[in-house]
């Protein structure tokens, strides 16, 4: 059975804020859907490290792979395929702005509650409730 890990990291700024980024309308995944920063792994890579690329790429903004926690990991089998997904935590220094990519069209720093209010992926969604409610974050 072949096995998917997807890699998705909650960035907080420094007022304790998480970003959100929804996903562009033409997304082949979850198009319009509110998701944190991630993705796939590239040959080679460890966990952090795609997180970190991954938050680069998508979002303009830089944290070193160190500088990331993982908080959580799920596992289901879909489609006749195993899915891991990962999510780490991390916090982005004042001053960085953030840069979109193709990949989504907006984006959002949301306190923890509004969120979890906001976020449609159940996956997701418990991962960053199980880090509040750990005090996993920041």
């Amino acid at each position: 059975m072949p096995t998917k890990v997807v890699i998705k990291a909650a960035i907080q700024n420094a007022e304790g804020n998480v970003l959100i980024l929804r996903r562009s309308a033409s997304d082949r995944s979850r198009p319009g859907d509110w998701d944190y920063p991630g993705g796939g792994q590239d040959e080679g890579e460890d966990f952090s490290m795609t997180a970190s690329r991954e938050i680069r790429e998508e979002t303009g903004l830089s944290i070193s792979p160190d500088r990331l926690r993982l908080v959580y990991a799920h596992t289901e089998l879909k489609q006749g395929e195993n899915i891991i997904r990962l999510l780490y935590v991390g916090r982005v220094g004042a001053g960085q702005q953030v840069s979109l990519s193709f990949e989504h069209d907006e984006y959002h720093w949301l306190s923890i509650d509004e969120a979890l209010k906001t976020f449609q992926h159940r996956v997701w969604t418990a991962g960053l409730r199980y880090a509040r409610d750990n005090d996993l974050l920041g």
